[in-house]
């Protein structure tokens, strides 16, 4: 345990690291005549970089704490990062978001336990959990249409 306290934090996953995360399966629900239907869906391919806070276009992401916190009763310890996830053909970037790197001590050293984002979990060279859902609530939303709500998952490695 001394060791682990002693150890240096863990700096995150390196500015530019890049990966691709592929789908294996992909199911929900859709909103069909008034009521959620259950359905697969077609597995995506999502491409993920992490940028250098200095890199960043968003104020959340430049204002990231670049200190790692610990909690040495657990040994783990936390980081922010700033990640970019777009499906793989996008035309677009995608939107930079803040994400939380959990890590934890093993032995004398800091293993990656996963990388959490707003709906998008994930470890390098690891499985990854993608969720798709709103807050649409309503029993007659406008035109009788809502957004699919969906969970994917799959595989993502190191590009």
């Amino acid at each position: 345990m001394a060791a682990a306290l002693e150890q240096a934090q863990p700096t995150g996953l390196p500015a530019g690291t890049s990966l691709v995360c592929t789908g294996e399966q992909a199911i929900g629900f859709r909103w069909v005549k008034g009521r959620w239907k259950s359905t697969d869906f077609v597995p995506n391919r999502y491409l993920i970089e992490k940028r250098a806070a200095g890199q960043a276009r968003t104020t959340a992401c430049r204002d990231i704490s670049h200190g790692a916190v610990s909690d040495a009763g657990r040994r783990t310890a936390v980081l922010y990062g700033c990640y970019i996830i777009r499906r793989d053909g996008d035309a677009e970037e995608g939107a930079e978001q803040v994400c939380l790197e959990r890590w934890k001590s093993i032995g004398s050293r800091w293993v990656l336990d996963e990388v959490a984002c707003d709906n998008f979990r994930f470890l390098p060279d690891g499985w990854f959990h993608r969720t798709s859902l709103h807050g649409e609530l309503s029993t007659g939303p406008p035109n009788n249409e809502k957004d699919p709500l969906s969970v994917s998952v799959g595989h993502c490695r190191l590009r």
